[in-house]
């Protein structure tokens, strides 16, 4: 009975033991760079990354728009993490996140979206690896968690 409650309190500190030195809660909101930062028109996907219809949505709508738009529209993401019912869904935000800090959010959700269908642990961080990120940057800002209160507010702040 003593450890069940012990084993909260052990993680909570191993999480806040994590260095964040050179890591920040700010989460990116740069424009797709096939996309016109300062054009009058601005998209803005919410999506989640383990989600198959955002995928499907990526691959039928969001690339061919870039294509044949880009020069004409700014295409933004913002996160809508379904957490109910996707495991890895915050994960995966706040992962990309991490991989944004090292300029590289859009590679990784690129990656998220076209190989969602092999999500599994450590998976995640493979994908990291195979963008050539810092590993130790990435380690300490997924395991930080440093992103996820950020992340929180923007999908609280989705106005249906």
């Amino acid at each position: 009975m003593r450890l069940t409650k012990f084993l909260p309190l052990a993680a909570i500190l191993l999480v806040a033991c994590v260095d964040t030195t050179g890591i920040t809660g700010d989460i990116h909101k740069m424009p797709h760079p096939k996309s016109n930062a300062v054009a009058a028109v601005t998209v803005v996907e919410y999506a989640d990354f383990q989600c198959p219809a955002c995928a499907a949505a990526h691959e039928k709508i969001v690339k061919p728009l870039l294509e044949q738009y880009g020069s004409k529209v700014r295409f933004e993401h913002r996160h809508f993490p379904l957490q109910s019912i996707h495991q890895y869904a915050m994960n995966l935000a706040e992962a990309s996140e991490c991989a944004a800090d090292q300029g590289k959010f859009w590679e990784f959700a690129d990656m998220a979206f076209e190989h969602q269908k092999e999500l599994g642990v450590g998976v995640i961080r493979q994908w990291a690896q195979s963008l050539s990120l810092d590993m130790d940057l990435f380690d300490r800002c997924t395991k930080s968690h440093i992103k996820r209160d950020a992340l929180i507010a923007e999908y609280d702040g989705v106005k249906i």
